[in-house]
């Protein structure tokens, strides 16, 4: 495939209506063709793109994260080998599901 005559923004557009993706995975696909084409600028490939891709995708985290009303209760019934383990997950990121 000749890479100056591909326009991938269409491509990456149709995939909404082609193959039916979720909005997270529309959303990543344009991500991961921006990626590309700003290597292939980066490398002379291309000279430059002009494909912006408008996210559709929204979340929203607030309820799978800490609260300290949850980091109190935990830690008033839970055993020292356990208290540890909600620590490290709240100092680390971890989701209250991971753990």
């Amino acid at each position: 495939m000749d890479l100056l005559r591909f326009h991938p923004c269409h491509g990456v557009r149709s995939l909404r209506c082609g193959s039916n993706p979720s909005p997270k995975q529309y959303d990543d696909a344009g991500t991961h063709i921006a990626i590309l084409l700003n290597w292939a600028v980066k490398e002379g490939k291309l000279k430059t793109h002009h494909c912006s891709f408008e996210k559709v995708y929204e979340a929203d985290r607030s309820a799978i994260i800490w609260s300290q009303e949850h980091i109190d209760k935990f830690l008033k019934v839970a055993p020292e080998y356990m208290r540890r383990v909600l620590i490290a997950a709240t100092e680390t990121g971890l989701w209250v599901r991971s753990v």
